[in-house]
């Protein structure tokens, strides 16, 4: 046999098959976790050929589809799981032949309640906490971070008041400044947080601004005069353009001190008052005027000359004019009228009184003479 027909050639063939992996199994071991503590994910795949690579993927509705971690593990663990870790979460694997993705899980993370916010409506704020004017109605809102969501109660003081997150008080009353609370359960969890405030309610002065003019200074000056007790806060008041003259001011009233020579007879003067339940500033004026005439001086006796009756009178005007008896050796200093009663006896013949009248517009003070005629008593001739 010729040799050449006894040599052949040896061919290896090595065929690998390629197996596509399957959909794949997704676990939790905790799908309701308490934020803080740790949650292990598990991908399983039971068919396909290695390498398999395992894609971790959390979707939520405000993040879209996210990718944790792209690689060889079929585990991934959150630790400590947070609540930013919440949505669904899907597992891909893939090999060199194609790739399978699990099926949705949702992981829920439980937390809170988170110390509680407070907002209040209409909303103004005090040096303590919030503001609220009388009668107005004022909601007070309170929400807390929390899965599930929490329930709210109010405390009124520390007392509970009411059940629900928005707590309503239609007219509000200054009876009602005092703290409020807002305690948020979380029944899941069985924990609470709590916050409080401090609310106060303002209200006005009773009636109205009064404004007026005194005399002040020995009668040399006129004092403008702005009132308005009471309220809370006190209200805040000025005299308007009070250029350079002395202003006394307080909380609930203000004192403008001009010079009466200097004043012309009929001069008019505001004063501002701004509280925080006005909407808007309010005002009241006063008008210095000088009343016209002088003093009127009478004497009139009772029967039997057992009393008599000495009147001085100068009315109207602003401030009123003052008057006095003698330089107020007798009676009292009075204003626009001033009547002197006494007893007589014989050393008041002839007796001579006089009525000085003061005001801080007159340059001098105006008098007025009485002088008594011989008085006459009963059995006398």
């Amino acid at each position: 046999m010729p040799a050449h027909q006894n040599d052949f050639n040896l061919s290896l063939f090595l065929c690998f098959l390629l197996v596509p992996v399957i959909e794949p199994s997704l676990k939790i071991d905790d799908q309701t976790p308490v934020e803080g503590t740790p949650v292990q994910l598990s991908c399983t795949v039971k068919v396909g050929t290695q390498p398999i690579t395992y894609i971790w993927q959390r979707h939520t509705i405000l993040d879209g589809s996210i990718t944790l971690h792209e690689g060889n593990t079929s585990i991934l663990v959150l630790d400590p799981a947070t609540r930013s870790h919440t949505g669904w979460y899907t597992c891909t694997v893939k090999n060199m032949v194609n790739e399978e993705t699990s099926g949705r899980l949702y992981l829920d993370v439980t937390y809170g309640p988170d110390e509680p916010e407070i907002s209040i409506k209409p909303y103004a704020i005090s040096e303590t906490g919030f503001a609220a004017n009388e009668l107005e109605e004022v909601t007070l809102n309170c929400s807390a971070a929390s899965n599930p969501p929490c329930h709210y109660i109010w405390f009124y003081n520390y007392s509970q008041m009411y059940t629900g997150q928005m707590y309503v008080i239609p007219k509000i009353s200054r009876t009602q400044t005092g703290m409020y609370t807002c305690l948020a359960q979380n029944a899941h969890l069985n924990t609470r947080t709590q916050s409080t405030i401090s609310l106060t309610v303002y209200y006005l002065p009773v009636g109205s601004p009064t404004c007026t003019a005194q005399a002040h200074n020995n009668y040399k000056d006129v004092a403008l005069w702005c009132s308005w007790p009471g309220g809370f806060p006190l209200a805040k008041l000025k005299w308007l353009q009070p250029n350079e003259d002395k202003v006394i001011v307080s909380n609930s009233n203000a004192t403008l001190i001009k010079n009466g020579a200097q004043l012309q007879n009929g001069s008019s003067f505001t004063c501002s008052i701004s509280h925080p339940s006005l909407k808007r500033n309010i005002s009241c004026s006063t008008t210095v005027v000088m009343p016209p005439g002088g003093p009127n001086c009478s004497a009139v006796a009772t029967k039997m000359n057992e009393f008599i009756m000495l009147t001085c009178e100068w009315t109207g005007g602003l401030p009123r004019i003052t008057l006095q008896w003698n330089n107020n050796l007798i009676g009292d200093i009075k204003e626009s009228s001033n009547i002197y009663v006494f007893k007589p006896d014989r050393t008041y013949n002839g007796r001579l009184f006089t009525c000085t009248a003061l005001h801080p517009m007159m340059a001098e003070p105006a008098d007025c003479l009485i002088q008594l005629g011989k008085l006459s008593y009963g059995g006398e001739d």
